[in-house]
């Protein structure tokens, strides 16, 4: 499952992932102003190599957090995205406070020999 127009989120933001009923996995309901944040940055991330489900994926097989969850599953609300690179995108807290990057898992990473 991907973001849609008519998308809807809880108001606490992201929740642990619940059983989708008749299909195997989970799905996360995202937190409000996470889908705009990520459609702000679509384009540069796309560029840049991330991919559409990287982005936007709110559906996995395994629990959530997992590579299969898109990256507006982890935006809290009110988020800011702060950097796109190729290799991760850096987003912030509401306050600016705290500083949280996801990593692009189909990218080799500085620190991986």
């Amino acid at each position: 499952m991907h973001l849609t127009e008519n998308d809807t989120a809880t108001p606490s933001g992201p929740v642990p992932p619940y059983p989708i009923p008749g299909r195997d996995g989970f799905e996360v309901v995202i937190a409000p102003g996470a889908t705009e944040a990520v459609r702000q940055v679509r384009e540069e991330a796309l560029a840049l190599g991330w991919t559409e489900a990287q982005l936007s994926a709110t559906t996995g097989r395994t629990r959530w957090p997992s590579p299969e969850y898109g990256l507006v599953t982890y935006l809290p609300t009110g988020a800011r995205v702060t950097q796109v690179t190729r290799a991760f995108i850096q987003f912030t807290d509401a306050k600016g406070e705290v500083v949280q990057s996801l990593y692009n898992t189909q990218v080799q990473q500085p620190w991986v020999g």
